[in-house]
């Protein structure tokens, strides 16, 4: 298992990939992606900047992170697809985002499933 580990914090690799996949879905934007000691990823808001290092994503272990970029996919299946494309995805979303009966992991893992069909489409 590779693990990274970072200021007393280990986190598994395919969460962290799969953490910037999201994250980047979700707006956020590398601003050092030239430097290969840091990787800082930047979120222009309302409220003004934020600023993240990539460990500091949480979406495969805090529900309050992973529910805004549920939404938003979610948004971009009813706004955005065809209706043929929709009908293909359309049990997809219903099952795997039913979060009353999933747990916090299998909701993760459908949401990066659905981030990469997503960009695969060229949402």
């Amino acid at each position: 298992m590779n693990l990274s580990i970072t200021k007393n914090k280990i986190i598994n690799m395919d969460n962290l990939k799969n953490n910037v996949l999201i994250a980047e879905f979700m707006g956020w934007v590398n601003i050092t992606p030239t430097d290969p000691n840091f990787d800082i990823y930047e979120l222009n808001t309302e409220g003004g900047k934020k600023m993240l290092d990539k460990h500091g994503f949480t979406y495969h272990k805090s529900w309050d992170s992973l529910i805004p970029a549920i939404h938003k996919a979610i948004c971009i299946v009813n706004e955005d697809f065809t209706i043929d494309e929709f009908k293909t995805h359309e049990g997809f979303v219903n099952n795997q985002f039913n979060i009353n009966y999933r747990s916090i992991d299998d909701i993760y893992k459908s949401l990066i499933e659905l981030i990469k069909t997503i960009k695969h489409l060229g949402y």
